[in-house]
């Protein structure tokens, strides 16, 4: 009996060892990254507003490296838009972005907000898109000297120095949700949903 023992023991031990060998023989290591690094995050578990996940980026970014968090976890600073995800990201899902092929080349600083009743707004460029969240008005805005990745969802309060933007967003999107007199979520999910 004792000797059986001895015989499994030592095949459970060549087997271990033959599996870390095995292993050992095809894993890469984590790639290492350094704060201010450019990288590019992996989208496959990140939700997005494409209409399928088929046609989403493989890819985001690039992102800047804050920091390392942990052995394999970095900080990224990610946009405004993305305000809602966590932004520690294991190393398995971050690739370095290719350097700049103009080198010295340095990126237009955004223009800073301006200043109305004492108070920063930020200039609108454009209106993308309109929905409903928590049963507030929301409107995409894309900000004036900012890339689309950092367009944002706004309350309509915050983009009421941009009337004639949301009237022409409007115009253009008639069946969008919107305010018009009368128009609650309710009206707006009747008037779409049971035509």
């Amino acid at each position: 009996m004792k000797l059986a023992q001895e015989e499994a023991k030592a095949a459970l031990a060549k087997a271990k060892d033959d599996m870390a060998r095995y292993y050992d023989q095809r894993r890469i290591p984590a790639p290492e990254y350094k704060p201010g690094d450019r990288v590019y995050l992996d989208a496959s578990d990140i939700q997005t507003t494409r209409p399928s996940k088929k046609l989403s980026h493989r890819y985001l970014g690039p992102y800047t490296i804050e920091r390392q968090v942990g052995p394999l976890a970095y900080k990224l600073r990610l946009p405004r838009s993305m305000s809602r995800l966590h932004p520690v990201f294991n190393a398995v899902k971050l690739r370095l972005a290719p350097p700049d092929p103009i080198p010295g080349r340095r990126a237009r600083p955004p223009p800073p907000p301006t200043l109305i009743d004492d108070e920063e707004w930020f200039d609108v460029e454009d209106i993308l898109d309109s929905r409903f969240f928590r049963r507030k008005l929301q409107y995409k805005v894309k900000w004036k000297g900012y890339g689309y990745e950092d367009a944002s969802w706004e309350p309509v309060e915050n983009v009421a120095h941009a009337r004639d933007l949301v009237r022409e967003f409007h115009r253009r999107h008639p069946d969008a949700p919107s305010r018009s007199a009368g128009c609650s979520l309710w009206h707006w999910v009747r008037r779409t949903i049971f035509r």
